[in-house]
């Protein structure tokens, strides 16, 4: 085994290990993106609805989507299914950055560093651990840069490519397929054009000798490209979600440029005093670095930018640069080209310093905290070099590698002691992680898993629907006897099934919270607690009125000073509810995603005009089952002398179809007063 391969495999493993640790806490659940990405528009593949792109969420492009379709298919809706794919792209992007790093500057120094920096990274362990198709950029990106740069550098050296047309064509499938990832890609190309307009100008010959190579790979990526741009310009609205987030370009159009301003100043901050503010992917504000590693990030941005001009000083000044300054000069141009056009999106969209949006550049961050220890060891080789033994040399300490392995300890211990325990303990330990991640649903689970007798409850939730229902069954298990029903507290009180899980989140305040009678311990942010047998109000109307899905009218009451209407419905028989299959967020163009059954509240004049109403359906329907009782709370105005008529009823918003009564009639009278 070469040393190469050792280093190669070590990087690996270590990335590897780091990414598959606590996967199934760490993040804490189930985030509706995630599960959007995988049982909406990866299964759309399983399903055998194959599109180059898939207008669902705002536009995916589809080859992280067929990829993760294989894991799905093999491991289901399961941790492995979900998240694997990117535990696999996002450790290659470690020993690939080292590929990188050491071919730009032939240093293996370089190379390493930088592969740790992003091995131990929390930017490089939030996006490697979630199953998003951010991660599969750096993949196909860092392998089209290989194949690319290998020609101009390997060439440098003397090493000559006899096979630089096999390089720049592999270059142009990888570049291809980056298209297909995720739409910061759309930028990569850039990078590589503006290296070759400043390579053409300060080393012509070295473009000169490769220049069919490069029309090759610009041709076939061309190519490549070209479906996907076809594909795009048929659809009703391409590329929505960039045009969500593109409120600092739309304001700079009208002449505003202030929002772009911050953008701007955020993003550069981003890596040493500010930071992502989304608590989805970051501790909010938290930088890239701390101080350690900022030092040696923005002292390599600094001596990059002075390697890249020496070529240009020297072009200018019509002198010949010696061929290890010319390849480091090439190296930091490419490095920093890299670097600026992977932040661009961070100025231009919101939010501004998204480790998301600016992922094209995350291995060449990593990349220039090591430049500082390049600069160490070639002023080291470049002293040694010319002292003798009969001038005064460098101290033993200094004249060795020792120096070096200090500092880039000093550097990967400083982003491994921050970052690691950032991302698996502190991180998915905040009350907003926990909640946008649903980490209480799977609290839930494990104790009802603990607690075999219990398999009919409710759970309280804050938008209960399809996100909160799959997150909670993903966590129980497909082979389960365990059937939670999910309701806001805030309208609904369940009283068949009369044992609930209660109390999160804390904003919530239930109707008749005093009917509530806490029996079992606090479990993630909910307490057990079953509805006492207090009977209804005296004031209640009973009216046993049945819908043909299944639904029935129990009892009412509506309180004219307050305009409170409490309804008690019963499940009496299995409900016949129409399709509700699970649609991305935001849909498809042309995709109705409004629920297909609601309940209506209304206040009519004399005439049968509506005057006020409250709609909704604030109980997940899909986890009912036969035999279930709660009551629903509407809000509609204090009784006025305009109010003639009180009337209830369902229907399927999609369709703007009535749900009708058993005996046919399309809505239930109800009294505006409440009976004696």
């Amino acid at each position: 085994m070469t040393r190469d391969h050792f280093i190669l495999l070590t990087l690996t493993l270590l990335a590897l290990g780091l990414r598959l640790w606590q996967l199934d806490s760490v993040p804490p659940g189930w985030r509706d993106d995630e599960l959007i990405n995988s049982l909406v528009i990866s299964q759309k593949v399983l399903d055998g609805d194959w599109q180059l792109y898939y207008p669902d969420a705002s536009g995916h492009e589809a080859l992280y989507h067929a990829l993760n379709a294989l894991f799905l298919a093999a491991f289901g809706a399961t941790v492995p299914g979900i998240r694997w794919l990117s535990v696999l792209l996002g450790t290659a992007a470690v020993p690939l950055t080292y590929l990188v790093g050491k071919l730009l500057f032939q240093s293996r120094w370089v190379g390493v560093v930088a592969a740790l920096g992003l091995a131990f990274s929390f930017w490089g362990l939030m996006y490697s651990r979630i199953g998003l198709r951010h991660v599969s950029l750096p993949f196909f990106m860092l392998i089209a840069f290989y194949f690319f740069l290998r020609p101009f550098f390997q060439e440098a050296e003397g090493e000559r490519v006899k096979t630089a047309w096999l390089s720049f064509g592999l270059s142009a499938v990888f570049l291809g397929l980056s298209f297909y990832t995720y739409f910061a890609s759309r930028g990569v190309p850039l990078i590589i054009i503006a290296w070759l307009i400043y390579a053409a100008i300060v080393a012509w010959p070295r473009v000169r000798a490769q220049w069919r190579g490069v029309v090759g790979l610009g041709l076939l990526t061309a190519v490549f490209a070209l479906p996907l741009a076809l594909t795009l310009q048929q659809q009703p609205e391409p590329d929505a979600r960039v045009l969500e987030l593109a409120a600092p370009i739309i304001n700079a159009r009208e002449g505003d440029f202030a929002l772009l301003q911050e953008h701007i100043i955020r993003t550069l901050n981003m890596f040493h005093s500010d930071g992502d503010d989304e608590w989805l992917y970051n501790i909010p504000f938290r930088p890239v670095f701390g101080s350690v590693g900022a030092v040696f990030f923005w002292l390599g941005v600094l001596f990059s930018f002075s390697y890249a001009w020496r070529p240009f000083w020297a072009r200018m000044r019509g002198t010949a640069l010696p061929e290890p300054e010319m390849r480091v000069g090439l190296a930091s141009a490419f490095l920093l080209l890299w670097w600026l056009a992977g932040i661009s999106p961070g100025f231009l969209s919101i939010p501004p310093g998204s480790l998301g949006h600016t992922i094209v550049a995350q291995s060449a961050v990593y990349l220039f905290t090591a430049v500082p220890l390049l600069t160490l060891q070639n002023y080291l080789t470049d002293r040694a070099r010319h002292r003798t033994e009969s001038t005064s040399s460098l101290p033993p300490f200094l004249s060795s590698s020792l120096p070096l392995l200090l500092l880039a300890t000093l550097l990967i211990g400083s982003i491994a002691l921050r970052d690691i325990p950032a991302y698996f303990v502190e991180w998915p330990n905040r009350g907003n992680v926990r909640l946008l991640y649903r980490a209480d649903l799977g609290s839930v689970a494990r104790y009802v898993q603990s607690e075999s007798g219990l398999t009919d409850f409710g759970v309280t939730s804050l938008l209960p629907g399809p996100w909160d229902r799959v997150a909670l069954g993903m966590e129980l298990g497909e082979d389960t006897a365990v059937f939670p029903r999910l309701y806001n507290p805030e309208r609904v009180i369940l009283f068949q099934p009369a044992q609930s899980f209660i109390g999160y989140p804390v904003t919530l305040q239930p109707i008749y919270a005093d009917w509530y009678e806490a029996h079992g311990p606090r479990t993630g942010g909910y307490t057990l607690s079953t509805v006492t047998n207090q009977p209804l109000p005296a004031d209640f109307t009973t009216h046993n009125i049945c819908f043909v899905n299944g639904f029935c009218l129990r009892m009412s009451h509506f309180d004219p000073a307050t305009g409170q209407l409490d309804l008690l419905w019963h499940v009496a028989e299995p409900l016949t509810l129409p399709p509700m299959p699970l649609i991305s967020n935001p849909p498809p163009p042309g995709v109705d995603a409004r629920p297909r059954l609601q309940f209506f509240a209304q206040q009519l004049d004399t005439t049968g005009n509506w005057l006020a109403g409250d709609d909704g359906l604030w109980i997940d329907v899909q986890t009912l089952r036969q035999g279930d009782l709660f009551i629903q709370r509407h809000y509609l105005p204090p009784l006025t002398e305009a109010v003639h008529d009180l009337r209830i009823g369902q229907y399927d918003p999609v369709l703007d179809e009535r749900i009708l009564t058993k005996e046919g009639a399309d809505s239930i009278p109800l009294p505006l007063n409440p009976a004696p």
